[in-house]
């Protein structure tokens, strides 16, 4: 099984990681960790994927207040 990278505190684009989604796993699609994150502009929250977060493929603006 692999090791789980912490991502709590962590700043991509306007998003600030802030803890851990529930556990994801089902047998027919990807257990890869999932994490709340939270617009540092208007708080609004988004969920990603932890390698998602890691390679840049995640919003580089805000939808609610266009925040960058």
């Amino acid at each position: 099984m692999n090791r789980i990278i912490d991502e709590k505190h962590h700043v991509y684009g306007p998003w600030i990681v802030v803890a851990r989604h529930k556990l994801n796993y089902h047998p027919k699609t990807c257990g890869m960790a999932r994490w709340i994150c939270v617009c540092r502009h208007c708080g609004a929250k988004k969920i990603y994927m932890g390698n998602g977060l890691r390679f840049g493929h995640y919003a580089h603006t805000c939808r609610e207040c266009g925040g960058s």
